[in-house]
């Protein structure tokens, strides 16, 4: 799962999990679309609706610090007898950008469901969506266990690929910018989810690596809500021992690299610190040698497997109907099946 209920703090409301993030060229020249995600199987395991009062954000470095000079900030009212919600937009800059309680440029408002036109000539829309992420969960835990034992077991592919996102729905964000508002040609970005608790934000998701937390973090509890919310700045001090590691061992067991410890290294250093590099003047594209972006097509899932594991890897699924190629580029939701058991039971907050 790419970032799909990912620590404990983000079991506890859905409406505060980061499921996906994408970044990728937009539909007129000059614009860049940036999208997240959250409430992974919203109607069933998640609600349908965004948390009013919480801060979504999509965070940018302009100049290669990983340090936030930018960030896109979208705050939600309560939702109606129907479950539509008022929303809104805001650009913060600079130190501002780090600190959540600031306030930054409104750039528009609007309902949930409906496009709504911003003042920078970009665009935005909030709502119900179709899960546009897609992958075989189940043998990616199959896969992962292994690892973790010391184990290589490319066999957890080899059952009938099973996506166990398909028939579900998130609630997401779209953004479609001017390029020349994000700041800088290359930038990176991540997102974050907060919310108020004991008078002040506490932080509790954040994503930009699709399946890091799965495949490095969350087996432990305690680890998974500590990187949430670490800072990427952080990261590669923090965190690289332990993803250079897991690859170590793994890529030792499968036998695929020569000096398994180099290679763990090596990805380490490509995977932190933890932020979406994103180059607005190239296509968009999420791969094992380049990542520029997250197109909504691209299958990380793939990508990722076959990066830790040092060889090509696939669980045999690939990309379907849940995206559009125009604006808002999410998909509308699906019709839930009655039969479509929960990802996971949990109560929101």
């Amino acid at each position: 799962m790419s970032d799909h209920i990912d620590s404990p703090s983000a079991l506890q409301d859905g409406r505060l999990d980061l499921c996906d993030m994408y970044a990728f060229g937009g539909e007129e020249p000059g614009t860049a679309v940036l999208i997240f995600t959250v409430n992974p199987d919203a109607g069933k395991s998640s609600p349908s609706t965004f948390h009013p009062g919480a801060l979504y954000e999509i965070k940018l470095d302009t100049d290669g610090d990983a340090v936030e000079n930018l960030a896109y900030r979208v705050t939600f009212g309560e939702p109606d007898t129907d479950g539509a919600q008022s929303f809104s937009v805001m650009r913060v800059e600079g130190e501002a950008a780090r600190d959540p309680g600031s306030v930054g440029d409104l750039l528009g408002g609007g309902r949930t469901g409906e496009e709504i036109g911003l003042s920078d000539d970009g665009r935005a829309w909030a709502g119900l969506a179709a899960d546009p992420f897609f992958g075989d969960g189940i043998a990616l835990g199959r896969f992962r266990e292994a690892a973790l034992e010391g184990r290589y077991d490319p066999e957890a592919f080899a059952q009938a690929p099973v996506n166990v996102f398909e028939g579900r729905n998130v609630t997401g964000v779209a953004l479609e910018l001017p390029t020349a508002a994000l700041g800088a040609e290359v930038v990176s970005l991540w997102g974050v989810t907060s919310a108020i608790e004991d008078g002040g934000w506490a932080r509790v998701d954040r994503w930009a690596t699709p399946l890091v937390q799965h495949l490095f973090f969350n087996h432990d509890h305690h680890l998974a809500d500590e990187y949430n919310k670490a800072r990427p700045q952080d990261d590669a001090q923090a965190y690289a021992e332990r993803i250079s590691g897991f690859v170590e061992k793994l890529t030792a067991a499968a036998g695929t690299a020569s000096d398994p410890k180099a290679y763990g290294q090596h990805v380490a250093g490509m995977l932190l610190p933890d932020v979406l590099p994103y180059d607005a003047r190239k296509p968009a594209g999420y791969g094992i040698e380049e990542r520029n972006g997250r197109t909504m097509a691209d299958d990380v899932y793939d990508v990722m497997v076959s990066l830790v594991a040092n060889t090509p890897l696939s669980d045999g699924v690939g990309p379907g109907d849940d995206h559009l190629a125009g604006f808002p580029y999410l998909a509308p939701p699906k019709d839930l099946s009655p039969g479509l058991p929960p990802l996971v039971p949990r109560e929101a907050g």
